[in-house]
């Protein structure tokens, strides 16, 4: 008999989250239906330590590298940069990427500190297709769910 437990399955609806179950807020503007892609990224850059063995015998801390970027429509680039206001590209905000739906758990990835990093424009004649900006935000930290993934995180000093 084994003694492992088997992973446990939280109960749901049968629903499974799809792309028509995000939503999204930048610097307190939500964008209902203004988006057609969310992404972000976390990557730490720690190294293994070894010795003379050739298994490690631990890890380094390394660095943690955030990520992110959206695809907006582009009206809906023109007014978040409107409410920017002058030094747009350079002031922070708050982004948040939730996932909702009925009878699921909502879920919000946070992001600290972005900022209009790369901005990109990209058209052309005789196309039918929505003008859409891809925007890289720059955040500074990513908390997925809310949850911190650095056991050592930064506090204030008292």
């Amino acid at each position: 008999m084994s003694n492992i437990a088997p992973i446990q399955i939280p109960q749901t609806t049968g629903a499974v989250r799809s792309f028509g179950h995000t939503r999204l807020n930048l610097a307190g503007l939500d964008f209902d239906g203004g988006f057609e892609e969310l992404k972000w990224s976390i990557e730490n850059t720690s190294e293994d330590a070894y010795s003379n063995n050739r298994d490690p015998i631990g890890f380094t801390l390394g660095e943690n590298k955030y990520t992110a970027s959206v695809r907006l429509y582009y009206d809906f680039v023109q007014n978040m940069i409107q409410q920017l206001g002058p030094g747009w590209n350079m002031r922070p905000f708050t982004g948040y990427f939730s996932f909702v739906g009925a009878g699921l758990v909502t879920y919000t990835d946070t992001l600290v500190a972005c900022r209009l990093k790369k901005v990109e424009l990209d058209t052309s004649s005789g196309s039918t297709k929505a003008i859409t900006m891809p925007i890289e935000l720059g955040p500074i930290k990513i908390y997925p769910g809310g949850i911190d993934g650095n056991i050592y995180p930064l506090v204030a000093t008292p």
